[in-house]
């Protein structure tokens, strides 16, 4: 199932700025514990790819067959070899949903993960981003479960430079996301992002969204293009990926509460 595979990986690897549609929400909550979710939409990419297979390849590839299936990632974690003590308790209470219909161009993936606090966000973030967010795991149910070839799907070795051309963080009344000039500058010039911009252009829009629901009102936003909630406690910026990925600043996004 090498071709889902792919899908699979490019969708981890470049959810930050990646070929699909993507909406990334943080909740903090009053105490500092909260919620981070992770939605990626990849029917655009299904439908791009069903014109490159036909019936016979759908089913000899095992994708003739719809999905729909949620993990939850404390009854998988004990067998992470991949995974120490530390990685695992920041996933515990993680949950990866897959709904897919190839014939349909349906593929969702949508996770949540619980955070306890702003250290432990920030840590959980950042092994998000490098793709090992329990997806090897969750993948190795799905195959159990459901009978398909999805061994490896979250192997994302030499696919997650891009996850680090901004620097994250987020404290206790403030947030901040900024470009990594350096880390872009690399980035930029690998031949993967000649990929990814071609195959942006052949899907034609793609988002990007990140919502961050605040515990008091924002007092202050950066980025312009960012709009807020009528309580001032719901900041949402709306990227268009193809025009971000020459100018990334647009995705930059400073904000106090």
């Amino acid at each position: 199932m090498k071709h889902l595979k792919y899908l699979i990986i490019l969708a981890f690897s470049f959810c930050l700025v990646s070929c699909f549609d993507t909406v990334e929400e943080v909740e903090i909550k009053q105490n500092g514990t909260g919620t981070y979710k992770l939605n990626m939409d990849m029917s655009k990419a299904f439908e791009m790819m069903k014109g490159f297979m036909n019936d016979s390849d759908l089913q000899k590839e095992g994708m003739n067959k719809a999905m729909d299936t949620t993990i939850n990632f404390d009854s998988i974690l004990d067998s992470a070899q991949d995974l120490d003590a530390h990685k695992k308790e920041l996933l515990k209470g993680g949950v990866m949903h897959v709904n897919m219909d190839m014939q349909k161009s349906v593929m969702k993936l949508d996770m949540k993960y619980p955070f306890t606090s702003f250290g432990n966000l920030n840590e959980l973030y950042a092994m998000i981003q490098k793709g090992n967010g329990g997806l090897n795991e969750a993948f190795k149910s799905m195959q159990a479960q459901e009978g398909m070839g999805m061994e490896n799907a979250s192997d994302t070795s030499g696919l997650n430079q891009i996850n680090s051309i901004f620097d994250v963080n987020f404290k206790d009344g403030s947030y901040s996301k900024t470009l990594n000039k350096a880390r872009y500058d690399a980035f930029i010039h690998d031949e993967k992002a000649e990929q990814i911009k071609g195959m942006m252009s052949m899907m034609g829009e793609m988002n990007y969204t990140l919502i961050l629901k605040l515990p008091k009102p924002a007092k202050t936003v950066s980025n312009k293009l960012a709009t807020l909630s009528a309580d001032k406690k719901t900041i949402t910026l709306k990227s268009d990926l193809f025009s971000a990925f020459d100018n990334p600043q647009l995705m930059e996004l400073k904000a106090t509460y």
